[in-house]
């Protein structure tokens, strides 16, 4: 979905802090590949386990840090910016733009996978796969 290599964009979880934002380290990346060196960063993601250790405090610090690092990316590079954020099996995609001088971050698809094979029909629902093709359609498009 965000991720395609003919395309020279790849998801990558980095072990250092961004470069922009120095002090806050995302769990993943989404880049364009130019040669052997990361390009452009097209969007950003945090993910949580969904067990006993994820509190409401730990997402909300997540869902902050992404508006921060897509909200300067945005200032820098001038380009829409997606966002995303696991919590256990539920996924919650963003996309952060400027309009005029306000930044906004919009959620723009929420999807729950399956956490076992016997459990992947109830993902294959059309309102499933439509959320994904649209989230596949908004980034590829406007990233």
């Amino acid at each position: 979905i965000l991720a395609d290599t003919t395309k020279k964009v790849i998801l990558r979880w980095p072990n250092k802090m961004d470069e922009v934002t120095p002090e806050i380290r995302p769990d993943a990346i989404i880049s364009t590949l130019i040669q052997s060196r990361f390009g452009r960063h097209l969007g950003y993601g945090e993910v949580k386990p969904g067990d006993d250790s994820t509190t409401t405090q730990s997402l909300c610090i997540d869902t902050l840090k992404l508006a921060v690092l897509s909200r300067n990316n945005c200032l820098n590079k001038g380009y829409p910016t997606i966002s995303f954020q696991v919590n256990g099996f539920q996924l919650t995609f963003y996309m952060t733009r400027i309009h005029q001088r306000f930044y906004t971050m919009t959620e723009i698809g929420r999807v729950k996978v399956p956490d076992s094979l016997s459990s992947i029909e109830s993902f294959a629902t059309m309102k499933n796969l439509q959320t994904l093709l649209y989230v596949t359609h908004v980034f590829w498009y406007c990233c």
